[in-house]
């Protein structure tokens, strides 16, 4: 009993940490943005969709394999071996090291390609971090096969404490390569992480009973299970390469163009991911739930719970992209700020698509078909590629935001479709009470924004915010409470 307490509390305490890296990386965007500018952010944001494809090429779902090996083999009451450690480590270090000598050897070709050629620094400092964070992968692994999962999520808080703090300060102190800097601090927070999870792998190990049990053939086997995974997390880094890639040559020569890809990438990027990064949270907390026996039988509550959020998103985000912007980003110029509140209020119509597309995804993950999420993901990012090459020179840069607008609903159409396939079932009348509130609160906060008129940007979102979750809150408590009483009469 008490090994499940403490069990529970681990995982609890993770999430919560887990939750709090994943907002610490998109709220860092923010100060990052402002300090850079828009021209600035325009270069450093090019050169991570390599950086992301290097890393997922060379030690994607390495993390997640050695876990699983790791997991089995404490099972049967033994663990991995110190050679298969040993190996998987040698292995991802020579297809990073591989990787990174890539990115810094093309370096200035890539960089002339995209029109950038103050990216070629950029670009050779990052590289060393794709060596440490596939190291990194090796033995977080291990830790989360030993379910140390509060050591794991507080070395994924430090890292990404560690990439922002480092990467405005250097911005703000290197004035004239603010960019070069901020791209510094992304390989010293990967080393810091690195050198978190190895000391943590070797503290535990120590404590752990002796690694007897693992066979020579683990590593291998290790090895050849990543493949699948590697293929699935490669898609959208590759997509996005691609995408900046074919966009920059397009319009690359336009005046200012930099600045509008810096505006997408850096300040509404940022401001998207923020609910990305909480359908992950919530897609942790319902991975177990649905992967009880019965689950796919009655998916209701996990639809309800993540439409429900992308509502509140796409809502907040199109009804006051103006004051959002004039907020966070106090620097911009007037016209970059209209630009990025237009291309805000356009990626926010991805938002309940994308929650629904976490949804199913968590489905599929729960039921072992991992393969559906990929070929899903697949179909979507060339979607998304076709549009992009077809809209760039007739929209410019809203065309980009479009293209993954369109492709977020192709990816949740797909989603439902193959979940209806699979059996998965969706009680309607229990969405009913989730889209009152919805409601509630998207009505309140367009009657307040409307009747209102606020000079500060602060109490432009939040006394209209705090005004459409009460509403929301009442409604959500009458619904409730009224259904409580039909039911109390059934029984009667």
């Amino acid at each position: 009993m008490k090994d499940k307490f403490r069990t529970f509390g681990a995982v609890v305490s993770s999430a919560i940490l887990l939750i709090l890296a994943k907002g610490a990386a998109a709220l860092g965007k923010i100060p990052l943005c402002s300090v850079l500018g828009a021209e600035n952010s325009g270069v450093y944001y090019a050169v991570f969709p390599l950086y992301g494809l290097g890393v997922s090429l060379s030690s994607g779902g390495i993390t997640a394999c050695v876990s699983a090996a790791t997991s089995r083999l404490t099972a049967d009451g033994g663990n991995l071996s110190h050679s298969a450690i040993k190996k998987t480590a040698c292995f991802t270090t020579a297809a990073t090291a591989a990787a990174a000598a890539l990115i810094f050897i093309f370096a200035p070709a890539i960089a002339a390609a995209q029109h950038i050629p103050s990216a070629v620094s950029l670009y050779r400092v990052m590289a060393p971090g794709v060596v440490f964070c596939g190291l990194s992968s090796v033995f977080k692994g291990w830790l989360l096969g030993n379910r140390k999962f509060t050591l794991t999520a507080a070395s994924e808080l430090l890292t990404q404490v560690l990439k922002s703090a480092a990467g405005v300060g250097g911005a703000l102190l290197v004035r004239g390569g603010g960019a070069t800097a901020a791209a510094a601090a992304v390989t010293l927070s990967e080393c810091c992480s690195f050198a978190a999870t190895a000391a943590a792998y070797l503290r535990v190990r120590k404590k752990t009973s002796p690694l007897s049990s693992g066979r020579d053939g683990d590593a291998k086997d290790i090895m050849i299970k990543s493949i699948p995974l590697t293929a699935g997390g490669v898609i959208l880094p590759l997509c996005s390469f691609i995408e900046s890639f074919i966009v920059l040559n397009l319009l690359g020569e336009g005046a200012g163009f930099t600045a509008e890809y810096g505006i997408k990438e850096g300040a509404v990027g940022s401001l998207l991911s923020l609910p990305v990064s909480v359908f992950h949270a919530m897609a942790s907390y319902f991975l177990p739930y649905l992967s009880g026996k019965d689950a796919r039988k009655d998916f209701t509550a996990a639809v309800g719970a993540f439409l429900s959020a992308g509502v509140l998103f796409f809502i907040t985000y199109v009804v006051m992209p103006g004051s959002i912007i004039q907020l966070l980003f106090p620097a911009l110029p007037s016209d970059l700020a209209e630009k990025a509140a237009l291309l805000l209020a356009v990626g926010a119509a991805s938002m309940p698509a994308a929650a629904l597309t976490h949804a199913f995804t968590t489905l599929f993950q729960s039921c072992g078909k991992t393969w559906l999420c990929t070929a899903i993901k697949s179909f979507a990012a060339v979607i998304r590629i076709i549009l992009v090459v077809a809209l760039a020179l007739p929209v410019g840069i809203r065309g980009c935001m479009l293209a993954q607008v369109v492709s977020s609903a192709v990816a949740a159409a797909a989603c439902i479709f193959s979940a209806a396939r699979l059996g998965a079932f969706i009680n309607v009348r229990r969405l009913v009470l989730p889209f009152f509130t919805a409601a509630a609160y998207c009505l309140s906060l367009v009657v307040c924004c409307r009747l209102f008129d606020f000079s500060a940007p602060f109490t432009a979102i939040v006394l209209p915010q705090i005004c459409a979750f009460l509403c929301a809150a009442v409604t959500a408590g009458a619904g409730i409470a009224l259904s409580r009483r039909v039911f109390a009469k059934k029984r009667n």
